[in-house]
């Protein structure tokens, strides 16, 4: 009894400590140091915009002057000065930032797609890999049990050297593949540790299910709400540049102070630009004309994309049904130990056979994956 409580025990404490799908993309969201270096940028680059969108800071002097000779006394000035400038006034040039700060939280949602989908691609090359072990484990307890019975033959005078020395060839091979596998998947899982910001994280997952990259963020919504933005920011930017032709207004209190007079009052003053805005201007709306050829290429280049990743992803996925359609045509492993126990075919024969259809069931998960992997940045377009 205590025996099974303690099997139950170790399999729970492993299924523990794997992690799982749902787990290792909140790891990505939170820790990765990638986004995070993003998200300060992005705080940073939005408190940018907001520099020059408030008025200038209003202006206090003072004079104090003596007068020569004596007998006229002294006089003090006071004045206080702000000026006006109607693009920021009338809120064009916050409207601007606004565009621009929009702008980069669609950048950054684009770079958090991004790196999910990177985690997703890593999940499923583990998937692959996962698959492939358990098929190496599998052939690795046919290998051995084949290799201790030329073992055990040899020693009965049943079986030559030779034949036992190719079991022991056969099994070197396969143990030296699963190794190289077991090492492939071990260096994937450093990189997965990488992007989860070094987390550690077990994924022992073989089901590709999964593995989605989600319906509420796709790369052709953001592309859109981007090329939509780019123009908004094209536009606003000539509304602020042609605001600022417009006359910059300044108005102030003065009061200048004798001894024996004291004058007070208000102070306007005009300020018309007719030169200084001209070729801003004009690379307003040249940067108005570049945002609208842009956008239009870059839709067109995202519609390219998607048509060559729905091609890629049905190619793909009939190559991995042919695939399994062949290693259900294909004998099996066991069919194949009977034949040699009972003399039928020879130990070559036998481990040739063996390795092809080992092969081809190798090549089935490869084909999968790819699939997969098709899939999943098809989900994503």
């Amino acid at each position: 009894m205590r025996k099974i409580f303690f099997v139950l025990a170790i399999i729970c404490i492993n299924a523990k400590a794997q992690t799982s799908v749902e787990e290792i993309l909140r790891l990505v969201e939170q820790n990765n140091t990638a986004l995070r270096v993003a998200v300060a940028k992005t705080e940073e680059e939005k408190q940018a915009t907001k520099v020059g969108t408030s008025l200038d800071d209003p202006q206090v002097g003072f004079d104090y002057l003596w007068g020569k000779p004596g007998m006229i006394g002294k006089r003090k000035d006071v004045n206080v000065r702000q000026s006006f400038d109607l693009a920021t006034l009338f809120g064009y040039r916050r409207r601007l930032a606004k565009s621009q700060q929009a702008l980069l939280e669609l950048d950054l949602l684009q770079q958090r797609l991004q790196t999910r989908l990177d985690a997703l691609d890593l999940l499923a090359r583990l998937t692959y890999y996962n698959q492939a072990l358990a098929l190496y484990d599998e052939r690795l307890v046919q290998e051995r049990e084949l290799a201790n019975a030329y073992e055990k033959r040899l020693a009965a005078g049943d079986a030559n050297k030779i034949e036992t020395n190719r079991a022991r060839l056969s099994l070197a091979e396969v143990e030296a593949d699963a190794a190289s596998f077991r090492t492939e998947r071990d260096l994937l899982l450093l990189d997965l540790q990488t992007i989860c910001g070094g987390e550690k994280v077990d994924y022992q997952g073989i089901d590709y299910l999964a593995l989605t990259a989600g319906e509420s963020l796709k790369f052709s919504n953001l592309l859109q709400q981007n090329n939509a933005q780019q123009l908004q920011i094209a536009a606003d930017d000539v509304k602020a540049t042609r605001a600022q032709s417009m006359p910059t207004i300044e108005a102030g209190y003065m009061a200048e102070l004798t001894d024996d007079e004291k004058w007070r009052g208000v102070t306007f003053g005009i300020s018309i630009p007719l030169w200084n805005n001209r070729h801003d201007m004009k690379r307003a709306k040249l940067h108005r004309e570049s945002a609208e050829a842009e956008t239009r290429d870059a839709a067109l280049q995202l519609e390219q994309m998607k048509r060559q990743q729905e091609i890629r992803t049905e190619r793909f996925r009939d190559i991995a049904q042919k695939m399994q359609q062949k290693l259900a045509l294909a004998s099996s492993t066991a069919l194949l130990r009977k034949a040699l126990d009972e003399g039928e075919i020879s130990l070559v024969e036998y481990t040739i056979q063996v390795a092809d259809l080992f092969d081809l069931r190798v090549k089935a998960l490869e084909a999968e994956r790819d699939y997969q992997v098709a899939r999943i940045y098809s989900e994503a377009m």
